[in-house]
């Protein structure tokens, strides 16, 4: 039976999802500068896009 993965993408069978999730793990052990940077990243373009959202809601009437 495939369980579906929670990630986009396609349904990986739980041994493929212990496999990516071991590697997963050790590439953050190994890189916590890169990861750090990767998340840092990610949050100013979600916090970016959140005031675009709020500045064409208010353009709105909203």
């Amino acid at each position: 039976m495939v369980e579906k993965s929670v990630s986009v993408g396609l349904p990986l069978s739980p041994e493929a999802r212990a496999a990516k999730n071991a590697h997963q793990r050790e590439w953050y052990r190994k890189n916590p500068e890169k990861r750090r940077e990767h998340l840092r990243r990610y949050w100013e373009k979600r916090a970016e896009k959140e005031k675009l959202k709020n500045v064409q809601e208010r353009g709105n009437g909203r």
